[in-house]
């Protein structure tokens, strides 16, 4: 409820002291009554206003409140589908690596037994031949290479891969590469 003080103290002093003690407005006598109307449809305009105002922060605060929960609540189900997906993306290079081992494991056994057979075979042959035993184990020689490359691969992208440092001549390896 706004407070008007009417009074016949109208001294500077006398009003400083009545705003002082909370009143909204003071008036000194003789006064006009329009501007006390006018005066007092402005506070009650004013504490109306105040109201309102109250009324629509307190509903914007809690809108915010809502947004602020979803939002979180959102993120944490982004959260966990991101944890889940990690993990499913892990157990898949552990089964692709799993697999690959026993795939390299069941390629290399026949080549090795391939190179070993052509050896022998190098031995027994004439000159003439020797040739096919050579392309024999030159290709073996190459496909095991391959299988090998193969697992380091799978486990450099699992991070199993050993790395080891050597100095190494970059014209040999643009020779070998070309």
């Amino acid at each position: 409820i706004p407070v008007i003080i009417f009074s016949a103290m109208s001294s500077e002093e006398n009003r400083l002291e009545g705003l002082e003690k909370g009143a909204d407005d003071y008036i000194g006598k003789p006064f006009n009554p329009r501007e006390l109307i006018a005066r007092a449809k402005n506070l009650i305009t004013i504490r109306r206003q105040e109201r309102e105002l109250l009324k629509l922060n307190t509903e914007l605060e809690s809108l915010v409140e809502q947004q602020v929960s979803l939002i979180m609540s959102e993120r944490e189900r982004y959260e966990g589908e991101l944890i889940h997906a990690k993990e499913k993306a892990e157990e898949s290079d552990k089964l692709k690596s799993f697999i690959l081992k026993n795939m390299s494991h069941e390629i290399r056994t026949p080549i090795t037994n391939i190179l070993g057979f052509a050896e022998i075979l190098s031995e027994r042959v004439e000159d003439e031949d020797k040739q096919f035993t050579a392309y024999i184990n030159t290709n073996g020689k190459r496909l095991l290479d391959t299988v090998t490359s193969i697992l380091d691969f799978s486990k450099l992208t699992t991070d199993q891969f050993d790395l080891q440092r050597s100095p190494t001549e970059v014209s040999q390896i643009a020779v070998d590469a070309v």
